[in-house]
């Protein structure tokens, strides 16, 4: 899947992603790239037992840990989202080295990928007293968007391009932890009305080519 190789640490070899045509070939030219630059850590990970699927459980931890920390132990979160997105960079690349790529695995990348999206703004909201509401509607239409993107893809819809903010949502989060401040509130109201928008058209497409077939 290229999605999955690209965005969910390449577990599988199928096609399945969420990029544009103009998008798909830049990005796995970066994921050739990323996993040269992990290749001495993948190596020193395939003589050990650990297996991908441990790594995308132990980067759900991480993720667990950088959110149940606030402003009490600010070091926390700019911690633990890091090696959050670590593991989820690892996992892939490991799974191929040891030619153990699988549809299971990638469903396991996706949901590791997608709870950062439910928990980051759901820890701003008890942390920061980031707003419920716009918490909320990000982390919904963000899931919901890329959902409906990977079936526009599967179903050769064309889709626009699109920004994708979940690792600036990461970077804004631990920022307003380290200094106490709730700018997630603006960040996930602004980026919830621009998904909402995304998840409509995509929507309409698949819509207007089911109608017509």
């Amino acid at each position: 899947m290229n999605k999955l190789r690209a965005e969910y640490g390449d577990r599988t070899n199928e096609a399945m992603d969420y990029f544009n045509e103009d998008e798909r070939e830049q990005q796995q030219a970066f994921a050739g790239k990323r996993d040269r630059f992990f290749g001495p850590i993948i190596r020193g990970l395939a003589a050990t037992p650990v297996t991908p699927n441990q790594l995308t459980f132990i980067g759900i931890a991480f993720l667990l840990a950088g959110c149940a920390f606030g402003t009490d132990v600010p070091w926390a979160a700019s911690v633990f989202l890091p090696l959050y997105c670590l593991m989820d960079g690892l996992d892939g690349p490991l799974a191929r080295h040891r030619d153990t790529a699988s549809k299971g695995g990638s469903l396991l990348d996706i949901i590791a990928d997608q709870l950062g999206v439910v928990f980051v703004p759901a820890a701003a909201v008890y942390h920061l007293g980031a707003d419920g509401a716009a918490s909320t509607l990000f982390a919904s239409f963000y899931v919901a968007f890329i959902t409906v993107v990977i079936v526009a893809n599967e179903t050769g819809v064309k889709i626009p391009k699109f920004l994708r903010v979940k690792y600036v949502m990461y970077v804004v989060y631990c920022l307003c932890i380290i200094f106490n401040i709730d700018y997630m509130t603006h960040f996930l109201a602004i980026f919830s009305a621009y998904y909402v928008v995304m998840f409509a058209l995509v929507v309409r497409a698949l819509y207007r080519q089911m109608e017509a077939q």
